[in-house]
């Protein structure tokens, strides 16, 4: 007597490939995940050493040039000039790891330092640079920052050369305006 449909056989191999497809996209699932995380982390790792040597840079070039900031409009190329950065071995310091790769800068310097004469009477937990997508030498405030870190967090770089995590929505809530009687429009 003649069996009708498929055999046994075939559908035992049919059963085994989708079995060996279902557990093949279940162990990617497993290791794919902490590879990514942990990816998240070192970008993020980066991108804060990045943030802090430029705070660190930005020091250098206030103690070089009579306790100022460099111009809101320049600063970028400022701290290049300045001999503090140099342009082809350390340009990456310029970008968060985490942002595009066509971004040649990926930080902004606080608008509200273009005013400051005597950064030595500014208070510490001034904002000075923040991540933000706007380019090289773009200065702005809260509302230029980008969020690149676990979904809703940034990195922010403050006066005394601290570098902390902040949340998207906590950065109005930081200094942005430095209180000291030493202004440029004060000068004028």
């Amino acid at each position: 007597m003649k069996r009708e449909g498929k055999s046994n056989g075939t559908q035992i191999k049919i059963i085994f490939w989708l079995l060996s497809a279902g557990f093949l996209a279940f162990f990617v699932c497993v290791i794919v995940a902490p590879i990514r995380a942990a990816k998240a982390k070192a970008d993020e790792m980066n991108c804060c050493n990045h943030i802090k040597d430029l705070a660190v840079e930005m020091r250098i070039y206030e103690s070089d040039n009579g306790d100022t900031f460099p111009p809101v409009n320049g600063w970028c190329d400022a701290l290049i000039e300045n001999g503090t950065n140099q342009p082809s071995p350390r340009i990456l310091s310029f970008r968060c790891p985490a942002a595009s790769k066509k971004q040649t800068c990926g930080y902004t310097i606080n608008s509200n330092l273009g005013n400051v004469m005597d950064t030595t009477q500014i208070p510490g937990d001034t904002v000075v640079l923040f991540e933000s997508d706007a380019g090289w030498n773009s200065a702005g405030g809260h509302t230029n920052a980008v969020a690149r870190h676990y979904g809703s967090r940034l990195l922010v770089a403050f006066a005394d050369g601290s570098v902390k995590d902040v949340k998207l929505g906590e950065l109005e809530k930081l200094r942005w305006i430095p209180a000291t009687n030493a202004t440029r429009d004060e000068v004028k």
